[in-house]
């Protein structure tokens, strides 16, 4: 237990400062103060490495009212879903999360923002039925495995539904979209105007606007990013999610792990060679913290 990162007390009155010196994705473990003093801070909170989540953690981080909160948790007990889905921040993404219960879908259907469960590659028809109560946009982006009943039951969900290799027949409709470069330069100036999510493929011109701002970037409907756009990506200081990258060089990789901000991105879906060099850079992250 000794050699696993722990987020103490300390470091996240760091955060809360907003003066730190460690990557806040690479801590496994989150201490139980130290999570009431993270829900407090006001700007978007990435906890993408903390697999381990106890429901007292779980509780304080409920009271966090900023923009966006990611946790790296790969299960979700009933109690720690109920809980979260009481969290007042816009948006609440769970990258990391592999496998999720009817029981848990409920709890986080109680939620009131847009919920990322982009990590899932399979839903039950039980928790499609919850999940489909959400309201908010709902990211569902991995999910291959999912029946025709439980996609057409999601296709009555209150918000936007971004899907994954889901049946034909389903009547869930969701396209993702170039946008022209005017309606990204809106998003720049007030992110309400325009879903980000929505982009399935980012121009240079494009990607400058964005890397211009402080907002959280959800690329979640990009699945290639050129060297250039990589490069001009990696200038943006803030929240970066990529977690549908599939096609991606290694120099693309290597510029996006100069981004200074927190950067989602799933190594499982990239090729195996820029995979393991993200995997690598994460490795010695978390050597740094150690």
């Amino acid at each position: 237990m000794a050699n696993i990162p722990r987020l103490s007390v300390s470091i996240a009155r760091q955060f809360g400062a907003g003066v730190y010196d460690c990557d806040p994705t690479s801590f496994v473990e989150l201490d139980d103060d130290a999570a009431v003093v993270l829900a407090q801070c006001k700007d978007e909170l990435s906890l993408d490495g903390i697999a381990r989540l106890s429901l007292v953690a779980a509780e304080s981080l409920a009271g966090y009212r900023g923009p966006a909160l990611a946790i790296g948790l790969t299960f979700l007990s009933t109690a720690i879903a109920s809980a979260l889905a009481r969290c007042e921040s816009k948006l609440l993404c769970f990258p990391r999360l592999a496998v999720l219960s009817d029981e848990a879908a409920q709890g986080l259907s109680q939620y009131r923002g847009d919920l990322l469960l982009d990590g899932l590659r399979a839903l039950s028809d039980n928790a499609a039925v919850a999940l489909a109560g959400h309201v908010g946009d709902l990211g569902l982006s991995s999910v291959a495995d999912i029946s025709e009943y439980a996609a057409d039951v999601l296709g009555r969900h209150r918000g936007e539904v971004f899907k994954g290799g889901w049946p034909k027949t389903a009547s869930v409709a969701y396209e993702a979209v170039r946008a022209p470069l005017r309606e990204v330069e809106s998003f720049a100036h007030d992110p309400s105007t325009f879903n980000l999510a929505g982009l399935t493929a980012v121009t240079a011109d494009q990607a400058r606007v964005l890397a211009e701002t402080h907002w959280y970037l959800n690329l979640a409907g990009v699945t290639a990013v050129s060297d250039e756009v990589a490069a001009i990506l990696a200038q943006h200081v803030g929240s970066l999610y990529l977690g549908n990258l599939v096609v991606a060089s290694q120099s693309a990789v290597e510029m996006l792990l100069r981004h200074k901000g927190p950067l989602f991105v799933n190594e499982k879906k990239l090729p195996a060679t820029a995979a393991a060099m993200l995997l690598t850079a994460q490795d010695a992250r978390r050597d740094e913290v150690r």
